[in-house]
C-alpha cells in the first residue's frame, strides 16, 4: 500500500470528491482517479460510492480505513517532526530571557523533559527584546522562547503556543495572547526588573494606560518600559489599571508542540514570584552543564 494514495484517498473523503480534492492536492483529476483505484486494489475491497454530482462518499470500509489512516498520519508527522529535530540539534533549544523571580522555571523545565523524553532540553539566554518579540526564533536558531509580558489576567493556567513563521518575525503586539498571569498586587513590594520597552500603542492595547488624579498622562520615556511601568505600580503611583505578568511561548512553526501526547498541557505553568533568583540560576547553570 502506497502511503501517498492514502494520502489522497484521505483527501478526496475531506473535499467531498476527486475533482475537488485534485485542485487542493495541485493534480489532475485523473491522476487522483489512478491513486484511488490502486488503493483499492492493494485493499480488495471499494472505497468510495461516487454519487450525484461527482460527490464522494467512503463506504464503512472505506471510513474504518480512513479512521485508521488519520491516526497513523498523526504518529508518522510526530516522528518525522521529532527526527527532523533531533537530527539537526539534538536537543530543543529553548531561548530564556534574563529573568526575575517571576517564573517557576523548574516546572517548565520538568514538564519539557516529560514530554521530550528521548530529546535533550538546552536553554539559551536571549535578550528580552527578542523575547518579546520572537527574533531570536530566526537568529539564534531557537524552537521555543519564553516570554513575560503585561497583559490582562484571565483564569486559565496554561500558556499559549503561538505558531511563528519559519523566519520568526512578529508583525505586530496584538498577536500576543494574554493567559493566566500575576497582578501587580502580587509583587508585594517588590520591584520587577524586566528590561524590555513597549510601544505606546502596544501599552494602550494591553489596557497599561496610566492615569493620574483621573486625568490621562502622556507616557514618559522613563514610564514607556514593562520595568518603569511595573515598578510605578508597585510604588503606587497612580496607574488605574493593572497589568499582569503573562507567559507565553513563541514556537517554531516545523516543531508542533500540540501533535504531542502531553502538548499544550505540559507547557502550563504558574507565575510564582516568590521563586528565588538564585533558583532560576542555578537551573539555567545545571542544564547547561548537562548539556
Amino acid at each position: 500500500m502506497d502511503l501517498g494514495d492514502l494520502h489522497i484517498f484521505s483527501s478526496v473523503v475531506d473535499a467531498g470528491g476527486i475533482r475537488a480534492a485534485a485542485r487542493h492536492l495541485e493534480m489532475t483529476p485523473a491522476t487522483v482517479s489512478r491513486a484511488l483505484r490502486r488503493l483499492e486494489r492493494s485493499v480488495g475491497v471499494p472505497l468510495l460510492t461516487t454519487e450525484a454530482g461527482h460527490t464522494s462518499q467512503p463506504t464503512d470500509a472505506g471510513l474504518a480505513l480512513l479512521t485508521e489512516a488519520k491516526i497513523a498520519f498523526a504518529h508518522l508527522g510526530r516522528g518525522v517532526l521529532m527526527a527532523r529535530h533531533t537530527g539537526r540539534t539534538g536537543a530543543v533549544a529553548i531561548g530564556i530571557p534574563p529573568l526575575p523571580p517571576v517564573i517557576e522555571l523548574h516546572r517548565l523545565l520538568a514538564r519539557a523533559d516529560h514530554a521530550f523524553t528521548q530529546t535533550g532540553i538546552v536553554l539559551r539566554r536571549v535578550s528580552w527584546r527578542d523575547s518579546f518579540t520572537g527574533n531570536s526564533l530566526g537568529s539564534a536558531n531557537l524552537d521555543a522562547v519564553v516570554a513575560l509580558i503585561p497583559g490582562p489576567t484571565a483564569d486559565l493556567q496554561e500558556i499559549p503556543v503561538v505558531p511563528l513563521p519559519r523566519v520568526a518575525v512578529l508583525p505586530n503586539e496584538h498577536r500576543l495572547s494574554a493567559l493566566h498571569g500575576v497582578t501587580a498586587a502580587d509583587l508585594d513590594g517588590e520591584r520587577a526588573v524586566v528590561g524590555s520597552t513597549l510601544s505606546t500603542s502596544a501599552a494602550r492595547f494591553w489596557g497599561l494606560d496610566p492615569q493620574s488624579n483621573g486625568r490621562r498622562r502622556r507616557y514618559s520615556r522613563q514610564t514607556n518600559s514593562v520595568s518603569g511601568m511595573l515598578t510605578a505600580i508597585a510604588e503606587g503611583r497612580g496607574f488605574a489599571t493593572m497589568p499582569a505578568l503573562t507567559p507565553l511561548m513563541w514556537t517554531r512553526s516545523d516543531l508542533s508542540w500540540p501533535a504531542l501526547d502531553a502538548a499544550p498541557a505540559w507547557l502550563g505553568f504558574t507565575c510564582g514570584l516568590r521563586t528565588p533568583p538564585s533558583v532560576v540560576e542555578r537551573l539555567l547553570e545545571l542544564k547547561a552543564d548537562s548539556s
